[in-house]
Order: structure tokens, then sequence, then C-alpha cells
């Protein structure tokens, strides 16, 4: 299955500069497709898409590496799901995670900080994951970001990778964004 995800930055809550601790809010979206939910809207009163609870389908596992805290993000418990089997995950997230702050400069400093998303359990054959739109459109996307703080957001740098856990390559590799 192709995981399509897209993040925007919302807000830059807390740098937890001692702690080495990054504290944003983010609106993370997952797109994919499954073909066990697909209907006729004919057969079914001309219902094209439908708000189903997560907890009564497959969602895939994707995770943040970098995370070290859980935040304090709302539970929104359902997706949207279409006719053709098209899921629409939108999660509001609150993203604490690890970040290697370099503060030597300041208030002058760059800092860099990573969020990685990969699939904790499935490999690559089984979940890939891929960019909704591409990584021009994500790379300079403020549209959203409440630049009320003293940080600045510059830009979000998109990559692929895929990585193996054994020493030899295989197909069993793992992708992350």
């Amino acid at each position: 299955t192709t995981v399509a995800i897209d993040l925007m930055v919302y807000a830059i809550l807390n740098v937890d500069e001692k702690n080495q601790v990054l504290t944003t809010y983010i609106w993370y979206r997952q797109f994919w497709t499954d073909e066990f939910l697909q209907w006729d809207p004919q057969d079914f009163d001309n219902i094209i898409q439908l708000s189903i609870p997560t907890e009564n389908i497959w969602v895939p596992d994707i995770l943040i590496n970098e995370f070290v805290d859980v935040g304090k993000s709302p539970d929104i418990p359902y997706v949207y799901v279409n006719y053709e089997g098209q899921v629409k995950n939108y999660k509001p997230i609150q993203v604490v995670t690890a970040c290697s702050l370099e503060i030597y400069s300041f208030p002058f400093d760059v800092q860099n900080c990573t969020f990685t998303f990969t699939s904790w359990l499935h490999n690559i054959r089984d979940i890939n994951i891929s960019l909704l739109r591409s990584p021009e459109a994500v790379k300079y996307d403020r549209s959203i970001f409440m630049n009320k703080g003293e940080w600045e957001l510059l830009y979000i740098n998109t990559q692929f990778n895929e990585f193996n856990l054994e020493r030899e390559v295989t197909n069993d590799g793992y992708a992350e964004m």
C-alpha cells in the first residue's frame, strides 16, 4: 500500500534548549487506497463518501522517529472514505521531538530539526511512503504557520530514504520520509 503523506507546520510552541526538545503543532494528512472499502454509489443511494471510525479499518502505523514525548493532540477518531476506497486521514498533532539544537550564535542561530516518518512494523513491500504534494510545494508552504513567537519557519526539506535493518541488502527494506 502506498501512503501519501503531507504536513504543514502550524506553530512552533516551545524550544527547550537545555533538554534539546522541540515542540511543534502540525497538520498531518495521510492518503491511501483500501480496495476492501470500495462500493458502487448507485447501489447505495448515490453516497460517494463516508466518515468511518478509525478503529473499524486498517490505518497505517506511520510514526515520527524523533518523538520523545506524547503531546496534547486531539483525538480524531474518524477518516473519510470515498466510493473508490480512497482514505483521507487528517490529524492535528502536537509533536514533541528530540532536536540537536545549536544555540551558540543566539539570537541569530538557525536550527535544523528532523521529522522522520516511517512505518514501525511494515517494510516497504507492505507500506511505501510518498509525498502528497511536490517537494517544492511543501518547502516554502507557510500558509497556516502562526508566526507570533520568536521563531521563524524558513523551509521544510523533504527526502525519501529506504533503509535495511539487515547487513545485506534485501527486498525487506523500510521506507522513510
